[in-house]
């Protein structure tokens, strides 16, 4: 298998250092969230993986971007979903090209991966008897540009402080690890790995993580582990946000952060306490997210966690079938009910017969 390449480099002490994971082609979002946090060409911008694919602005954005690199300073770290210009170029070819057919004919009719959007723009057809080397032929030909950009990314960008890698590492010892891993680590926190320098991950949306019954969408910092989370679910969840981790001077210790998401926002006018019951949230991974229903009483389904037996009542939209899995799931849902005073400002994602699902300060609860 194939080592992790390594891209050592240090930071100015009189600059910040922008992290950004997960785009996923979401250029609404990464462009509110860089006007937001004032970015300019005095900043250091580093992508830590996963800009492309799932994502309805993919090509947009990779076109943005290969923009915005030319007069700023940006690093890229490959996440599982940047290996275009590999998958394209170097590994799927001849005796593979299944598999990128397969791919190709799966995302056809759909504007989810970037692959198809190219093909779209130039007029290739997507079909079972395409002429693979001919369809490469053409992608080089109009696309050289977008895909010079996505060529040899790093999976491990390392500075005198923090690392910085999409998914994880196994150990301190950056030398031993293994591409593949650094690209797609599930549940990264949830191993209980300790490390010497700060390290800087997305790819596991933070509200998958266990945070006290709360369904958190912020960048999440572990002091005990030295990692810092930051992928806010951008287009994989409901209630995803971009989120951008800001250190200054690349110095973990002197770090901060920002987010953006376009759900309306409105100040309360109705009050509402803290609901008092220790909250609690059925999270996605780890088995977390398989549940039983119930019963029905209209938009929600009273449903059980399979592992724990807690019984929650969850609106219709936030249940689907896994064929996957061959379970009824859930991605994700809260009981919380945080304190709302007049004034207060809350983001409203969704409107239901038991009230509004909304974001406080990053978290999901409902205002009764």
């Amino acid at each position: 298998m194939k080592k992790a390449n390594i891209q050592y480099v240090s930071f100015p002490a009189d600059r910040r250092v922008i992290a950004i994971s997960d785009i996923h082609g979401n250029l609404d979002f990464l462009k509110g969230l860089l006007e937001k946090i004032q970015y300019s060409t005095q900043d250091i911008l580093v992508l830590v993986g996963d800009v492309l694919e799932k994502g309805h602005q993919n090509l947009e954005t990779l076109r943005f971007l290969v923009a915005l690199a030319k007069d700023h300073l940006i690093y890229k770290v490959a996440g599982n979903c940047d290996v275009l210009y590999e998958d394209v170029f170097e590994v799927f070819t001849r005796e593979n090209d299944e598999e990128m057919l397969g791919y190709l004919l799966r995302r056809k009719g759909t504007d989810t991966g970037v692959l198809n959007q190219m093909s779209d723009e130039i007029g290739y057809e997507v079909s079972e008897d395409m002429d693979l080397n001919d369809w490469r032929k053409a992608m080089w030909e109009h696309f050289s540009e977008e895909f010079l950009f996505l060529r040899g990314w790093p999976e491990i960008l390392a500075s005198d402080h923090v690392i910085f890698v999409h998914a994880g590492i196994t150990s301190d010892n950056l030398e031993e690890q293994m591409a593949w891993k650094c690209r797609k680590f599930d549940d990264f926190m949830g191993e209980g790995l300790k490390f010497s320098k700060c390290v800087v991950v997305g790819h596991w949306p933070t509200c998958n993580y266990p945070a006290g019954g709360y369904q958190d969408c912020n960048i999440r910092y572990n002091p005990d582990q030295n990692i810092c989370a930051i992928d806010g679910g951008s287009i994989v969840k409901d209630e995803g946000q971009l989120n951008a981790l800001i250190l200054h001077g690349g110095d973990p210790s002197k770090m901060s952060f920002a987010c953006y998401d376009t759900f309306p926002v409105v100040k309360v006018d109705v009050p509402q306490e803290d609901c008092g019951a220790e909250p609690y949230s059925f999270l996605w991974g780890r088995g977390m997210h398989w549940i039983e229903q119930l019963e029905t009483q209209d938009d929600f389904i009273l449903c059980r966690q399979e592992l724990t037996g807690k019984q929650m009542w969850i609106h219709k939209d936030d249940i689907y079938f896994s064929s996957r899995d061959n379970r009824w799931c859930t991605g994700g849902c809260t009981t919380y009910c945080p304190e709302l005073n007049v004034g207060d400002e809350v983001s409203v994602m969704r409107e239901t017969s038991r009230g509004l699902l909304i974001k406080k300060n990053g978290i999901v609860g409902w205002w009764k």
